[in-house]
């Protein structure tokens, strides 16, 4: 029963470790990874440390018989000896020291390669799932509506239909904006800001933005408008968004 343990034992230790099976999630800890990645491999590292530890103390031991020797006048066939097996020792250790680099090296790029293994997985698996979006180009059209609620008040909205061309499809909504402006000084107007946009590429969805938008006259005929809003508010999703637009007015 000992004979086959041990040779279990020997099997694990000579098997490579196993890259990492896709199905499988990470271990929630460093050491698991360690031992999940290398198993029985970093026993015989640890092992294989031991041993050269040994073999770096032991030359001292044999210098020193061979000094004491010398003194006391011994053979020359001793000394001899003992020089060689200070040879052989530290010949033994050079090896063996060079056998733990190269398995430590090799262990360490087992793991490395076992992450990127795993990170190239989950990143296909995300852009199978994720929508393929390619570049295309579009062009607006739309009736502005500016009603003056005042001297310092002004409601802007109006009807655009948004064209895009992507992959010989062409792709048709409407939006509706809705911007209430207040003049906060001659060049500065700001106000809360929502709308109605409905687009054909999600299944005809119904988005509802709402948000703050920001005016700037920088010229009589030239206007900087910014929005910072919460995309889809309507269907509970909290994602920040911002745009940026210049106005040219002619006369």
């Amino acid at each position: 029963a000992g004979a086959m343990r041990l040779s279990r034992l020997a099997a694990a230790i000579s098997e490579p470790p196993r890259p990492h099976e896709p199905g499988l999630p990470l271990p929630s800890s460093l050491l698991r990874f360690v031992l999940r990645s290398g198993g029985w491999h970093q026993a015989a590292v640890c092992a294989l440390s031991i041993v050269v530890f040994l073999l770096n103390t032991a030359p001292i031991e044999t210098q020193r018989r061979i000094i004491d020797t010398a003194v006391r006048a011994g053979s020359i066939r001793t000394i001899l000896t003992l020089v060689a097996l200070q040879l052989a020792i530290v010949l033994a250790y050079g090896l063996a020291k060079l056998a733990v680099n190269i398995y430590r090296a090799w262990l360490g790029e087992c793991a490395t390669r076992d992450l990127r293994l795993v990170v190239t997985r989950r990143l296909e698996c995300q852009g199978a799932e994720e929508p393929d979006l390619n570049n295309g180009t579009g062009l607006v059209f739309g009736v502005p509506m500016a009603l003056h609620l005042g001297h310092t008040v002004r409601l802007d909205t109006g009807l655009y239909l948004p064209i895009g061309f992507a992959d010989a499809e062409t792709n048709v909504g409407f939006s509706v904006p809705l911007r209430l402006w207040f003049q906060a000084t001659d060049n500065l107007w700001l106000g809360p800001m929502s709308g109605l946009r409905v687009s054909s590429v999600r299944g005809e969805a119904v988005d509802v933005p709402l948000g703050l938008a920001l005016g700037v006259s920088v010229h009589r005929y030239i206007d900087i408008k910014g929005d910072f809003f919460f995309n889809r508010v309507n269907e509970g999703a909290q994602q920040l968004g911002f745009g940026i637009g210049i106005g040219l007015y002619f006369e």
